[in-house]
């Protein structure tokens, strides 16, 4: 930590008992080695003149040292039953891109195939499900976090480093082979400064409640006060940014969409 009272890293612990702000946890030492595939939410804190220990002027880099990590990264994801459970903070353990979308080298063993990562330039969660979503394709940035939930006991995600690529600019354009044929929409909405969007997909294996291709709403990190919200609810009322619904359900059916704008 740059100072002794705000921590500037953190790390997630889905399996530590209390709410889920608690779950956030700090290394014991600014100098602890990370695991490999392990996610970090950083803060840097810039200059407050009220207070002397704020002091960090801008631009700030955060540079990374060490040999890349070889061979395959299991990251160790768990599953809690209590509560509302399975997510887990993880990150691209390699100096290059890797593609989600790769399924030869990844074992995903209950797990959602949603991954969520934040864009502070928009301050959207960017999301992608193999299919649709805002990131447009599967490519994870080098060291890029990300998150992913867990919805079952025993969880298991392993890349191998054969899912290295190239790109992961995070743009990039629809393929049938990507979106598998399943048709999908998009709805959007912007103003002059920021944009989201709220996702559809239709497949033979969806249902009208959770299932492994839909994507949460989720909030944005504290501290963020101005942002655009747009989601799907289902009829438990979970808010969705992605929402994979059946292909032949035989009648007309209503999807009720959230719309909300916050400034300040």
């Amino acid at each position: 930590a740059i100072d002794s009272l705000q921590p500037n890293v953190l790390l997630y612990d889905e399996t530590y008992p209390g709410t889920d702000n608690q779950r956030w946890r700090i290394p014991s030492n600014a100098s602890n080695t990370i695991v490999e595939g392990t996610g970090l939410y950083t803060y840097v804190f810039g200059s407050i003149p009220a207070d002397s220990r704020y002091n960090t002027p801008f631009p700030t880099d955060l540079t990374v040292e060490g040999q890349e990590h070889s061979g395959s990264v299991d990251f160790n994801v768990t599953y809690t039953p209590a509560a509302d459970s399975g997510w887990n903070l993880v990150g691209n353990p390699y100096a290059a891109t890797i593609d989600w979308d790769d399924a030869s080298n990844w074992t995903k063993t209950n797990i959602d195939n949603t991954i969520y990562v934040w864009d502070y330039s928009t301050n959207q969660y960017k999301t992608w499900n193999g299919t649709t979503g805002d990131l447009g394709n599967g490519l994870i940035s080098p060291f890029q976090g990300f998150w992913i939930k867990a919805n079952n006991s025993s969880p298991s995600l392993i890349v191998e480093e054969d899912a290295k690529t190239t790109g992961g600019t995070f743009v990039g354009k629809k393929t049938s082979q990507q979106d598998h044929g399943y048709p999908h929409f998009s709805i959007s909405v912007s103003d002059d400064n920021q944009k989201a969007s709220t996702h559809f997909m239709f497949s033979e294996d969806a249902s009208f409640g959770k299932d492994k291709q839909d994507g949460f709403r989720l909030l944005p990190p504290p501290g963020t006060f101005s942002y655009l919200d747009i989601s799907s609810i289902t009829e438990n009322d979970d808010r969705m940014s992605i929402n994979n619904l059946p292909r032949n359900f035989g009648i007309p059916i209503e999807i009720p969409i959230s719309l909300a704008s916050y400034k300040n």
